[in-house]
């Protein structure tokens, strides 16, 4: 595994590529003699301090919508066409439940019409479909993996965000999130699809059962106070 990002970690990570997915040129040397490209790159609100838009200046939100755009749909072309011409047939994209929690019906039903959020769920919502046109068109195997809300992140320290088993079905713990990587950059048979991800809950918010198709199957839950704990037997 060789990783990437726009900075290295303190203390620096081993045989780390410094890239920005919004340089092409990057983009390809970082490509170059790898078997598949787990692609996490986003510019998400929070790292821009934004925690809800609705109360932040129309000028912050702004940056964050024009940044948002050459992240997540410029820097996701920039990965899938790398792919394309390295010849690299596996690409998992890391995608966002957000593509669909405009929608207000929960639990969400299998296969939910898109229904972004916001602008960011739009970019990445545009992420999926630019995967299942490489796909359709150049063979490629693209699956997106439409995760919640990492876990814990900061979220430990807002204790509004665990309060309610509403608010935490919609989680992923780290430790799942690898698993469900893991398992789609393995499993043999898909060409293009969009997968469901979120830790469990006891009160779903989402059907896992596609995820659960290609091997997925949550390990850890958030329970009242933030906690994280093994899935009940």
């Amino acid at each position: 595994m060789i990783p990437a990002d726009i900075r290295n970690t303190d203390p620096p990570t081993p045989r780390f590529r410094e890239v920005d997915v919004r340089d092409f040129d990057q983009v390809m040397q970082a490509c170059e003699g790898v078997d598949a490209v787990v692609h996490a790159a986003i510019a998400s609100s929070r790292a821009f301090g934004i925690v809800d838009e609705r109360f932040h200046p129309q000028e912050e939100k702004l940056e964050f919508d024009h940044v948002s755009f050459d992240v997540n749909v410029k820097g996701t072309y920039n990965v899938l066409e790398a792919a394309r011409r390295h010849g690299i047939r596996r690409v998992v994209f890391l995608s966002s439940l957000t593509t669909v929690f405009g929608q207000p019906e929960r639990p969400l039903p299998p296969h939910p019409r898109p229904a972004p959020v916001n602008v960011y769920a739009c970019t990445k919502l545009c992420g999926e479909q630019l995967g299942e046109v490489f796909s359709r068109t150049f063979g490629m195997s693209v699956l997106s993996l439409r995760i919640g809300q990492p876990y814990p992140l900061h979220l430990a320290r807002e204790p509004e965000w665990v309060a309610t088993p509403r608010t935490r079905a919609g989680f992923t713990v780290f430790e799942d999130l690898t698993e469900a990587i893991t398992r789609a950059l393995n499993h043999p048979t898909p060409e293009w699809g969009v997968y469901p991800v979120t830790s469990w809950t006891p009160i779903p918010m989402v059907d896992l059962s596609d995820a659960e198709a290609i091997g997925y199957h949550p390990r850890f839950t958030v329970v009242e106070g933030g906690a994280i704990e093994p899935r009940p037997r």
